[in-house]
């Protein structure tokens, strides 16, 4: 993702994803796309649904799944009492690419929150005083139809014999 990103040095990386003399540089955005975190999936179950992308409507289709994902309550939450936002690690990992301070972070967050949601975190927003924490990651299997290994189905005798 290092044209997406602007080819910012991923985390836990020393160093950017292409050299300066990658031909790859030609491509990569102006702009970092923070709403990409929202559409790249590994599999666990913190990460975000795996869906299809259409060339001719991209952008929408990204803006549809960062709302999504704010819209989930494990991963975007808003504790008006503890003045506080608690947002998925992914935002943690990759928090230049959502802003520079916990007020641009909060404010990228706002735009894809609706409802209750919005008023609150609009409100810590218009406050001045909160802080982000992030919920823990987990890196457990996301697989829906998970099926348990059973050695004896390979045990079956193969009628089939090479000549």
């Amino acid at each position: 993702n290092g044209i997406l990103r602007r080819n910012k040095t991923p985390p836990y990386h020393l160093r950017k994803m292409f050299s300066s003399n990658d031909k790859r540089l030609d491509y990569v955005l102006k702009d970092a796309e923070p709403r990409i975190h929202f559409a790249l999936n590994c599999g666990s179950k913190s990460c975000p649904p795996i869906k299809n992308f259409t060339a001719e409507a991209v952008r929408e289709e990204l803006r549809i799944a960062a709302m999504a994902f704010a819209e989930m309550d494990d991963n975007c939450a808003v504790d008006s009492a503890k003045k506080e936002l608690k947002i998925s690690k992914i935002l943690s990992w990759y928090r230049s690419d959502f802003g520079s301070s916990d007020k641009e972070v909060a404010s990228t967050v706002l735009q894809w929150t609706r409802g209750q949601k919005k008023e609150d975190l609009q409100k810590l927003l218009d406050a001045g005083t909160f802080k982000i924490r992030h919920f823990d990651y987990d890196w457990g299997t996301n697989a829906s139809k998970f099926k348990t290994y059973n050695p004896d189905v390979l045990k079956t005798e193969s009628k089939c014999s090479i000549m």
